[in-house]
């Protein structure tokens, strides 16, 4: 990391995305409905969707093959790090956190673009109200958001 990102606050290493058991129910389910979806797409001559279709199915595959490696997440004087990828404060908009253990526990945060996503750090075993003070320093914190965003609670559900 360069010197001049600032003095590293807190730290910790999180996975590069989720990992989900899937049973061999799961994957006849999906291959099932996901070749429903290219009969239905040739059927209907979308044949764009029928592509969308088999690509979805090739990345849940190859993801399924490896594993998640682990990345440090850093806190710093001057914003965040994760990995490789840096943000500095002026990017960001607000973060909030979401802890109800062993459930749901991490760290969101929005971007003053709104063409970029949020980003969602899981906040592993670190003690939230320090990771909270820190954010403060350098942050607006959104006290209305209280649930998981719906995208990740199907994604979650799905096993996605």
């Amino acid at each position: 990391m360069p010197e001049d990102f600032g003095k590293i606050l807190a730290s910790w290493q999180v996975p590069e995305y989720d990992e989900h058991e899937r049973s061999m129910f799961w994957y006849i389910g999906f291959g099932a409905l996901g070749l429903g979806l290219i009969i239905y797409a040739i059927a209907t001559a979308n044949y764009l969707f029928a592509l969308i279709i088999v690509l979805a199915a090739v990345i849940i595959y190859f993801q399924h093959r490896g594993t998640a490696t682990r990345v440090d997440f850093l806190v710093t004087g001057k914003g965040i790090k994760v990995g490789n990828r840096e943000y500095s404060y002026r990017d960001l908009k607000q973060f909030w956190i979401l802890y109800n253990p062993p459930l749901v526990k991490k760290l969101y945060f929005s971007f003053q673009s709104s063409l970029t996503p949020r980003l969602m750090i899981p906040l592993r075993n670190q003690n939230p109200l320090k990771v909270r003070e820190i954010l403060l320093s350098f942050l607006g914190e959104d006290l209305e958001k209280e649930e998981e965003p719906l995208s990740e609670v199907f994604a979650k559900w799905t096993k996605l």
